[in-house]
Protein backbone atom coordinates (compact mmCIF):
# COMPACT_ATOMS: atom_id res chain seq x y z
CA UNK A 1 0.00 0.00 0.00
CA UNK A 2 1.57 3.34 -1.08
CA UNK A 3 0.63 6.32 1.59
CA UNK A 4 1.73 9.25 -0.92
CA UNK A 5 -1.45 10.23 -2.37
CA UNK A 6 -2.59 13.05 -4.90
CA UNK A 7 -2.76 16.04 -3.22
CA UNK A 8 -6.05 16.89 -2.00
CA UNK A 9 -8.30 19.45 -4.32
CA UNK A 10 -10.27 22.23 -2.70
CA UNK A 11 -8.12 22.07 0.36
CA UNK A 12 -6.17 24.14 2.22
CA UNK A 13 -2.48 23.32 3.18
CA UNK A 14 -3.86 23.97 7.11
CA UNK A 15 -6.60 21.24 6.16
CA UNK A 16 -4.15 18.56 4.34
CA UNK A 17 -1.61 18.53 7.21
CA UNK A 18 -4.08 17.91 9.94
CA UNK A 19 -4.88 15.18 7.16
CA UNK A 20 -1.85 13.51 6.86
CA UNK A 21 -1.29 14.03 11.11
CA UNK A 22 -4.77 11.19 11.30
CA UNK A 23 -3.44 9.29 8.38
CA UNK A 24 0.02 8.96 10.26
CA UNK A 25 -2.00 7.89 13.56
CA UNK A 26 -4.50 4.96 11.49
CA UNK A 27 -0.90 3.84 9.53
CA UNK A 28 0.44 3.62 12.59
CA UNK A 29 -2.23 1.17 14.23
CA UNK A 30 -2.70 -0.72 11.46
CA UNK A 31 1.57 -1.54 11.41
CA UNK A 32 1.46 -2.30 15.02
CA UNK A 33 -1.06 -5.00 14.05
CA UNK A 34 1.00 -6.44 11.65
CA UNK A 35 4.30 -8.88 11.26
CA UNK A 36 6.24 -10.55 8.28
CA UNK A 37 6.23 -9.00 4.81
CA UNK A 38 2.91 -6.74 6.01
CA UNK A 39 4.76 -4.98 8.70
CA UNK A 40 7.41 -3.87 6.36
CA UNK A 41 5.08 -2.52 3.70
CA UNK A 42 3.49 -0.59 6.51
CA UNK A 43 6.75 0.97 7.88
CA UNK A 44 7.27 1.97 4.09
CA UNK A 45 4.57 3.41 4.50
CA UNK A 46 5.34 5.07 7.66
CA UNK A 47 8.56 6.57 6.66
CA UNK A 48 7.01 7.75 2.88
CA UNK A 49 4.69 9.92 4.73
CA UNK A 50 6.55 11.39 7.26
CA UNK A 51 9.31 12.42 5.57
CA UNK A 52 7.52 13.63 2.29
CA UNK A 53 4.93 15.36 5.09
CA UNK A 54 8.37 17.01 7.17
CA UNK A 55 9.86 17.67 4.02
CA UNK A 56 7.38 19.81 1.86
CA UNK A 57 6.20 21.04 5.95
CA UNK A 58 9.80 22.34 6.41
CA UNK A 59 10.26 24.51 2.92
CA UNK A 60 6.66 25.54 2.64
CA UNK A 61 4.98 25.88 5.95
CA UNK A 62 7.37 26.63 9.12
CA UNK A 63 8.99 29.15 6.97
CA UNK A 64 6.11 31.21 7.16
CA UNK A 65 5.00 30.18 10.78
CA UNK A 66 8.56 31.50 12.16
CA UNK A 67 7.73 34.70 10.46
CA UNK A 68 4.01 35.61 11.60
CA UNK A 69 3.22 33.31 14.43
CA UNK A 70 3.96 35.09 18.10
CA UNK A 71 7.02 33.23 19.37
CA UNK A 72 7.16 31.72 15.86
CA UNK A 73 10.89 31.20 15.85
CA UNK A 74 10.66 29.14 19.47
CA UNK A 75 7.93 27.42 18.25
CA UNK A 76 9.48 26.02 14.75
CA UNK A 77 13.06 25.90 16.56
CA UNK A 78 10.69 23.28 19.15
CA UNK A 79 9.04 21.56 16.11
CA UNK A 80 12.69 21.26 13.41
CA UNK A 81 14.21 19.71 16.67
CA UNK A 82 11.18 16.86 17.25
CA UNK A 83 11.52 16.60 13.55
CA UNK A 84 15.43 15.68 13.61
CA UNK A 85 14.78 12.82 16.50
CA UNK A 86 12.33 11.73 14.31
CA UNK A 87 14.30 11.14 11.16
CA UNK A 88 16.68 9.92 13.94
CA UNK A 89 14.29 6.98 14.94
CA UNK A 90 13.45 5.95 11.75
CA UNK A 91 16.54 5.69 10.71
CA UNK A 92 17.62 3.78 13.97
CA UNK A 93 14.32 1.22 13.01
CA UNK A 94 15.87 0.93 9.35
CA UNK A 95 18.79 -0.57 10.72
CA UNK A 96 16.85 -3.07 13.09
CA UNK A 97 15.18 -6.47 11.87
CA UNK A 98 11.30 -5.71 11.18
CA UNK A 99 9.42 -7.55 13.80
CA UNK A 100 12.30 -8.06 16.09
CA UNK A 101 11.26 -7.64 20.14
CA UNK A 102 13.21 -3.99 19.48
CA UNK A 103 11.72 -3.27 16.04
CA UNK A 104 8.43 -3.38 17.86
CA UNK A 105 9.23 -1.42 20.76
CA UNK A 106 10.78 1.56 18.55
CA UNK A 107 7.92 1.44 16.65
CA UNK A 108 5.88 2.12 19.17
CA UNK A 109 8.23 4.80 20.71
CA UNK A 110 7.58 6.37 17.17
CA UNK A 111 3.89 6.32 17.19
CA UNK A 112 4.22 7.70 20.55
CA UNK A 113 6.49 10.66 19.33
CA UNK A 114 5.04 11.65 15.81
CA UNK A 115 1.54 11.98 17.23
CA UNK A 116 3.00 13.80 20.16
CA UNK A 117 4.87 16.04 17.60
CA UNK A 118 1.82 16.11 15.56
CA UNK A 119 -0.49 17.53 18.24
CA UNK A 120 2.35 20.00 19.16
CA UNK A 121 2.08 21.03 16.16
CA UNK A 122 -1.80 21.81 15.52
CA UNK A 123 -1.74 23.53 18.74
CA UNK A 124 1.24 25.61 18.77
CA UNK A 125 1.63 26.33 14.89
CA UNK A 126 -1.02 25.37 12.36
CA UNK A 127 -3.81 26.81 14.79
CA UNK A 128 -2.13 30.48 15.40
CA UNK A 129 -1.44 30.01 11.60
CA UNK A 130 -4.75 29.89 10.65
CA UNK A 131 -6.26 32.81 12.67
CA UNK A 132 -2.77 35.21 11.36
CA UNK A 133 -2.21 34.24 7.78
CA UNK A 134 -4.35 35.72 4.84
CA UNK A 135 -6.03 34.28 1.85
CA UNK A 136 -3.63 34.97 -0.57
CA UNK A 137 -0.39 33.54 1.25
CA UNK A 138 -2.82 30.95 1.91
CA UNK A 139 -3.46 30.27 -1.12
CA UNK A 140 0.24 30.34 -2.61
CA UNK A 141 1.21 27.76 0.70
CA UNK A 142 -1.34 25.69 -0.71
CA UNK A 143 -0.21 25.58 -4.42
CA UNK A 144 3.35 24.91 -3.15
CA UNK A 145 2.30 21.99 -0.72
CA UNK A 146 0.50 20.62 -3.28
CA UNK A 147 2.83 20.50 -5.88
CA UNK A 148 5.87 18.94 -3.71
CA UNK A 149 3.21 16.18 -2.58
CA UNK A 150 2.61 15.72 -6.03
CA UNK A 151 6.28 15.65 -6.92
CA UNK A 152 6.18 13.16 -4.09
CA UNK A 153 3.06 11.14 -5.38
CA UNK A 154 4.85 10.86 -9.08
CA UNK A 155 8.35 9.62 -7.53
CA UNK A 156 6.24 6.96 -5.51
CA UNK A 157 4.43 5.69 -8.65
CA UNK A 158 7.66 5.21 -10.78
CA UNK A 159 9.93 4.21 -7.81
CA UNK A 160 10.97 1.04 -7.09
CA UNK A 161 8.43 -1.95 -6.41
CA UNK A 162 5.84 0.91 -9.04
CA UNK A 163 5.40 -2.19 -11.43
CA UNK A 164 4.18 -4.28 -8.18
CA UNK A 165 7.17 -6.32 -8.41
Amino acid sequence: MRLASAPSIGKDVITMLKEQHRQAKLTFERAVRLRGKELAAAFLDIQRLLLSHEAAEQAIVHPVAKLIVEDGEAIIAARLEEESALKEALAELRALEVGSARFDHRLQALRFDVLSHARREEQDELARLARLIDDGRLKQMTRAFGEAHAQQWVADLSGPGADGA
